[in-house]
């Protein structure tokens, strides 16, 4: 009778010739065309780090690192106090409303003319963030001279963010009258009520990177009727309207700067003019020929 010699070889699996079997293999390998078990690599929903055979899923860019198969964002906050974490965080702590945050994600005093605070911008990068405007009268000024024009500066700080737009809402929000100051069919309304005239310079000869914005009623009425109590608490409606800005970068507490030009009442006289916690306050009459003296 003529019999079937299994043949192998080199083969550790793998048909042996005669119906039988070399071997089997274990394992995450499998037998190739060899007779070889050959580690079969897996990922499945990995997207970094070993397959199991010594190859790789995939590689994380940036700050990213794997974690389980997945690029996990790392923080790069080593050494840093604050600025962008590499991963649309902020460093903390953070800075102090004075203070502004350098390249080096360090905290230093905000830099000497840069006007006074209205407002801190938080948020993460490409974020559009409201900075509101509040103006209120100071304790003991009449309601004939509560301010109805009022011209200041707005700076900023293009590396970190750039202005967008103004936004006076109506109807809960509903409509923006200020979304086109030059169109006559939206009139701004501002908190104090309707009847408001704003313009905007983005490009003022007086500084760079900042706006000039003039704004003042046309119907005799103030831009605000809050006043502050002898306590220093304010009374009434304060605001104004959202300032916008889109952030460059991720940001926590950054300080926005104004710089007070002047104000004055329904009948034209100079008012003295200040900011107390982010809060425009005018005061009484100012008899100074320059209005530069009336700013306090």
């Amino acid at each position: 009778m003529c019999e079937c010699v299994p043949s192998c070889g080199s083969s550790v699996c793998g048909d042996d010739g005669c119906g039988g079997s070399c071997g089997t293999c274990t394992g995450n390998t499998a037998c190739d065309g060899n007779g070889q078990c050959a580690c079969q690599g897996s990922c499945g929903s990995n997207e970094c780090g070993d397959d199991g055979c010594g190859n790789s899923c995939g590689s994380c860019q940036g700050s990213e690192t794997c974690n389980n198969g997945m690029c996990e964002c790392t923080p790069q906050c080593a050494g840093k106090k604050c600025g962008d974490d590499g991963c649309g965080g902020s460093c903390a702590p953070g800075c102090a409303a004075d203070e502004t945050c350098n390249a080096n994600g360090s905290c230093e005093p905000a830099s000497s003319g840069s006007g006074s605070v209205i407002c801190q911008l938080s948020g993460s990068n490409g974020a559009t963030v409201d900075c509101d405007l509040h103006i209120a009268a100071a304790n003991g000024v009449g309601a004939g001279n509560f301010a109805n024009a009022m011209t200041y500066y707005l700076y900023y700080d293009p590396a970190k963010y750039s202005f967008s737009g103004l936004s006076c809402p109506i109807f809960n929000g509903a409509v923006n009258t200020c979304a086109d100051p030059q169109a006559p069919q939206l009139i701004p309304t501002f908190g104090g009520g309707s009847g408001a005239t704003l313009t905007v310079n983005s490009n003022p000869a007086e500084c760079d990177d900042c706006l000039k914005i003039l704004m003042y009623t046309t119907t005799g009425i103030a831009l605000s009727s809050a006043t502050v109590d002898a306590g220093g608490s304010v009374n009434g409606n304060s605001f104004i309207m959202h300032m916008q800005f889109t952030l460059a970068q991720s940001l926590t507490n950054e300080p926005v700067y104004v710089e007070l030009s002047d104000a004055s009442d329904s009948s034209g006289n100079l008012l003295y003019l200040g900011v107390d916690n982010m809060t425009v306050i005018t005061g009484g009459v100012c008899n100074e020929s320059n209005s530069a003296n009336c700013i306090q």
